[in-house]
This record gives structure tokens, sequence and C-alpha cells, in this order.
């Protein structure tokens, strides 16, 4: 399964003013074996906020790309022409293919993190439920199924990636008489870290990517 980072960040002045500015970036990795492509969107929360992301084949292959003469270029164009503040990084390996969540017109970024006294077995059981439930019901605009997966590091904290036509999607099926009670079990196993809907546009695939 994919191995996917995410980047979020206050978005510089320049970025946001030519997101072009993010292919450069692409372009240095796009190079790199076991890249199967990279992402670049706004958050529709906050504008001002950006992602970037890159998806790779393996955790090996990300590694090889830190250990490249072209990682200093990489983190030098990142933090002078795309970075505004402070980054947050994060990695997860997907349950399956993402490709479909990230073309559709609105990705949902979720992350949660086990209460404390509860069991993480329990809310990957519970996100799968979701997951499935979301599929049986078939509702409105979504893009099944969502992708899950552990923090990687982050022991007991989850992502769910699921592609929406709308940022109200997710809501309004967390509010459908189905998915009342899915959701309410979810929040006594878990709290809410972030949540972020993203825009993404897709950029040079890699040499191993399906494009």
């Amino acid at each position: 399964m994919p191995y996917i980072q995410i980047i979020s960040f206050p978005a510089s002045d320049a970025l946001q003013a030519d997101p072009a500015l993010a292919k450069e970036s692409a372009e240095i990795i796009s190079a790199k074996e076991g890249l199967i492509s990279a992402w670049m969107g706004f958050q529709v929360e906050d504008s001002k906020i950006a992602y970037l992301i890159s998806v790779w084949t393996s955790p090996d292959a990300h590694e090889k790309l830190k250990a490249s003469p072209e990682f200093p270029r990489l983190q030098s164009n990142l933090k002078e022409n795309l970075f505004a503040g402070p980054p947050t990084f994060d990695f997860v390996e997907l349950d399956q293919d993402h490709t479909h969540t990230f073309e559709a017109p609105y990705t949902r970024f979720g992350i949660l993190k086990t209460k404390d006294g509860q069991s993480k077995e329990e809310v990957r059981s519970q996100l799968v439920a979701l997951k499935d439930l979301s599929i049986s019901q078939a509702f409105k605009g979504a893009h099944h199924p969502a992708g899950l997966g552990e923090l990687v590091g982050k022991p007991g904290s989850f992502i769910t990636l699921s592609g929406w036509d709308s940022p109200e999607g997710y809501g309004n099926a967390a509010a459908s008489d189905a998915g009342k009670p899915a959701v309410a079990k979810l929040i006594d196993l878990a709290d809410r870290v972030s949540v972020a809907h993203v825009q993404l546009r897709k950029y040079k695939a890699g040499p191993t990517g399906i494009n």
C-alpha cells in the first residue's frame, strides 16, 4: 500500500499568489525511484494553509530521497518559497489505494487520537465500520472507499482520507439517521485532532507512477 507524506503549512504570500511555485519542489523529487505522485492544494477552512503531499511506493523509497544529493535543495526551496511558518509533517501507510480520494473535488483529512483508557484497535475497527457504512448507505457525494491508517511515529493516532463532492458532504452523512450512532461511538473512543478539506492539484508523476 502507498506510503504518504502529508505536509501542512502556512503558505507564503508568493505561493498563495502563484500555486505553480510548488511545481519546482515536485520536479525535484519527480525523478526519484519510488515516487508515485505529488499533490498540492489549499485548505477550505483557512485558505492560507496549504498541503503538499508526496506518495511513495514504500518508506524506503522516501528515505532514499532524504539521503540523496537533491534533498538539501528541496528543503531550501520549501523554506524559501513555500513556507511562511513551521510545517507539520505526517506519514501514513494507507489500507488501500489513495488515487480516487485525491482526485475527488474535495479531500477530507481527518486526524483522531485514541482516548486514554481506550483501545486503538477499537478505534481502527470503528473507522473501518464507518467506511463500510458509507458504502452501504451510498452517502451522497462520497467517493468510495475512504482510506485510513495509523500515523507513523504517533501510536494511537489515525488519519482518514475521504473524497467528497463538497466540503459539507461528510457533515451531512454524519448527521444522517444511519451516520449519527456510528459517529457517536467513534467520539466515545477518540478525540478529534484536526479536520480539513482540501482541493488538491496533481503535479508531475514519478517514474513508477500509474500515469
